[in-house]
């Protein structure tokens, strides 16, 4: 399912995210749209950066591409031991230069409010899920897909570690479902390269990198190869004969 957002329209195609946890790894702003689609601030992972200094470079990227933002709770693979009143904080603070602002799909009963309070200012939400160990059931999935919608998630977003390529089947097959919002789905792991390329082609609207040298999940790609690797999969099927 499509969505759509004044900033960078309808998910005609799949975004790469390029996640950030570090100012000193970013290029210069009019040079990001070669590495991704969007450019993630891993707030939790920014705390030493002055507040004016964060403003002034998500205020530079979004001239040129959408910014999502993140506060990461620490159970799900933040940077720091955060309360959600702090994250919320956060979220707040630095919403001024985002379209999009991703919390957990957990944390839904203790920051509703600034959910609400960034979706009335027009940003996307993205309401997640990680799990660091295995890939969940894919009934599992689909539950925590229903309780995003229930939250009013504008993309529900599923980061799972595969430990098989079973795993790689069965979420590659749950990909194959019609969803009720649109999705982003990703691998951890050994698989994780080859799940991010795979997913992408099968939908997953939000496709994560990470820009500099320092990954933000394991497996995780650069994402200037991962944009390359998916341009160049899209290519080669278009060649193909009808």
């Amino acid at each position: 399912m499509s969505s759509s957002h004044p900033v960078f329209g309808t998910f005609s195609r799949p975004q790469i995210v390029g996640s950030i946890s570090s100012l000193e790894q970013l290029p210069p702003a009019e040079l990001l749209s070669e590495e991704c689609d969007i450019v993630e601030f891993r707030l939790d992972a920014l705390l030493q950066e002055t507040s004016s200094e964060l403003n002034r470079c998500m205020e530079d990227i979004a001239q040129h591409l959408p910014v999502l933002i993140t506060a990461r709770a620490i159970s799900e693979g933040g940077a720091q031991e955060l309360s959600t009143d702090q994250r919320s904080a956060l979220l707040r603070k630095f919403a001024t230069h985002a379209s999009l602002f991703d919390i957990e799909i957990a944390s839904m009963t203790t920051m509703r409010a600034i959910q609400d309070e960034l979706k009335s200012q027009g940003l996307l939400s993205v309401l997640s899920a990680h799990n660091f160990q295995q890939t969940p059931a894919p009934s599992v999935i689909r539950e925590l897909i229903g309780k995003a919608e229930l939250n009013k998630a504008d993309i529900a977003k599923f980061a799972v570690f595969h430990n098989s390529l079973a795993d790689l089947h069965s979420t590659a097959h749950l990909m194959q479902d019609c969803f009720p919002l649109p999705v982003s789905v990703m691998g951890m792991g050994d698989l994780a390269p080859v799940s991010r390329v795979l997913y992408a082609q099968l939908g997953s609207v939000l496709n994560y990198g990470y820009i500099g040298t320092q990954a933000t999940a394991p497996g995780q790609w650069p994402a200037r190869l991962l944009k390359e690797a998916l341009l160049h999969s899209t290519s080669l099927v278009d060649e193909q004969p009808s």
